[in-house]
Protein backbone atom coordinates (compact mmCIF):
# COMPACT_ATOMS: atom_id res chain seq x y z
CA UNK A 1 0.00 0.00 0.00
CA UNK A 2 2.98 2.37 0.81
CA UNK A 3 4.44 1.62 -2.26
CA UNK A 4 0.85 2.76 -4.46
CA UNK A 5 1.26 6.21 -2.84
CA UNK A 6 4.81 6.75 -2.83
CA UNK A 7 4.67 5.30 -6.76
CA UNK A 8 1.01 7.92 -7.24
CA UNK A 9 3.26 10.67 -5.46
CA UNK A 10 5.82 10.44 -7.88
CA UNK A 11 3.33 10.51 -10.69
CA UNK A 12 1.50 13.58 -9.22
CA UNK A 13 4.70 15.62 -8.71
CA UNK A 14 4.73 17.38 -11.95
CA UNK A 15 1.05 18.45 -11.74
CA UNK A 16 1.65 19.51 -8.17
CA UNK A 17 5.05 21.89 -8.64
CA UNK A 18 3.64 23.57 -12.07
CA UNK A 19 2.37 26.85 -11.51
CA UNK A 20 -2.21 27.14 -13.10
CA UNK A 21 -3.76 24.35 -15.10
CA UNK A 22 -2.17 22.13 -17.53
CA UNK A 23 -2.15 23.09 -21.16
CA UNK A 24 -3.40 19.76 -22.50
CA UNK A 25 -6.60 19.59 -20.94
CA UNK A 26 -10.34 21.41 -21.10
CA UNK A 27 -10.07 22.62 -17.44
CA UNK A 28 -10.04 26.46 -18.78
CA UNK A 29 -13.48 25.21 -20.61
CA UNK A 30 -15.15 24.19 -17.71
CA UNK A 31 -13.20 27.83 -15.38
CA UNK A 32 -15.26 29.53 -18.27
CA UNK A 33 -18.79 27.46 -17.62
CA UNK A 34 -18.66 27.49 -13.97
CA UNK A 35 -18.07 31.44 -14.58
CA UNK A 36 -20.32 31.69 -16.66
CA UNK A 37 -22.84 29.87 -14.64
CA UNK A 38 -22.34 31.93 -11.64
CA UNK A 39 -23.36 35.51 -13.51
CA UNK A 40 -26.56 33.91 -14.31
CA UNK A 41 -27.35 32.69 -10.77
CA UNK A 42 -26.57 36.18 -10.02
CA UNK A 43 -28.97 37.48 -12.70
CA UNK A 44 -31.86 34.96 -11.10
CA UNK A 45 -31.86 32.61 -13.22
CA UNK A 46 -31.82 28.83 -11.01
CA UNK A 47 -31.78 26.87 -13.81
CA UNK A 48 -30.09 28.59 -16.71
CA UNK A 49 -29.84 27.66 -20.37
CA UNK A 50 -28.13 30.29 -22.28
CA UNK A 51 -24.50 31.27 -21.78
CA UNK A 52 -24.83 34.95 -22.65
CA UNK A 53 -20.87 36.21 -22.86
CA UNK A 54 -20.03 33.46 -24.69
CA UNK A 55 -19.13 33.82 -28.66
CA UNK A 56 -18.52 37.50 -28.66
CA UNK A 57 -21.20 38.37 -26.59
CA UNK A 58 -23.90 36.59 -28.61
CA UNK A 59 -24.52 34.02 -26.55
CA UNK A 60 -24.66 30.34 -26.48
CA UNK A 61 -27.39 28.07 -25.12
CA UNK A 62 -24.48 25.82 -23.50
CA UNK A 63 -26.43 24.37 -20.31
CA UNK A 64 -28.74 23.05 -22.87
CA UNK A 65 -26.19 20.61 -24.13
CA UNK A 66 -24.33 20.08 -20.90
CA UNK A 67 -25.49 19.72 -17.65
CA UNK A 68 -25.06 22.62 -15.52
CA UNK A 69 -24.87 20.41 -12.36
CA UNK A 70 -21.18 19.90 -11.74
CA UNK A 71 -21.26 23.37 -12.23
CA UNK A 72 -23.07 24.15 -9.57
CA UNK A 73 -19.56 22.50 -7.02
CA UNK A 74 -17.72 24.61 -8.90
Amino acid sequence: MLLALALALVAAVPFLTRPGLPRQTDAELHVYRAAELGHALRAGAFYPRWAPDFYYGYGYPIFNYYAPLTYYLA
